[in-house]
């Protein structure tokens, strides 16, 4: 009786190959736009089953995961890009932006990267800031006179009502 050389499906070579490579994650996602991170693990667990080494834990891991963000290692559609555009410009926290996806807090760090998105709060004008060595060479002549206490107290009631 002959047996059967079982191998991989295309689609699981073809990702492995870019793993294989050095590609990302998020570089094997971008080659293909019906791939998902399921098809990634997919690919990896069928090259561990062919090599008798796949661990059954690994999907009663991935269960726990879903039970807890359902909608976890799902494709991203546009109407979620909106949505976590939407959140992160209302500020919200990465926690709470994870509970209203239902996905990981990993995931939304990673979307939010992806989609070089940055919270309201990062977009304002950055104020310049200030070197101890602007003082380099002003010499002790500036300072005469001057309450080294008092000059800390009134740049801390400055920052402390900085907008």
């Amino acid at each position: 009786m002959a047996t059967e050389r079982v191998t991989l499906s295309p689609r699981s070579a073809a990702i492995l190959r870019q793993i294989a490579v050095g590609h990302s994650y998020e570089q094997v996602l971008a080659t293909d736009p019906e791939l998902t991170y399921l098809d990634i693990f997919a690919a990896a667990r069928q090259a561990l089953e062919i090599a008798g080494e796949f661990d059954i834990s690994y999907s009663r891991r991935l269960a726990a995961i879903q039970e807890q963000h359902p909608r976890a290692y799902t494709p991203w559609s546009q109407d979620d890009d909106l949505q976590l555009r939407q959140l992160v410009r209302a500020g919200q926290s990465i926690d709470d932006i994870s509970s209203h996806l239902q996905r990981q807090p990993s995931a939304i760090r990673s979307r939010i990267q992806q989609l070089q998105l940055q919270p309201e709060t990062d977009q304002r004008p950055k104020r310049p800031r200030h070197s101890v060595m602007e003082f380099h060479g002003r010499g002790k002549a500036t300072w005469d006179g001057t309450d080294a206490q008092e000059r800390v107290n009134r740049l801390r009631e400055e920052w402390d009502h900085r907008p």
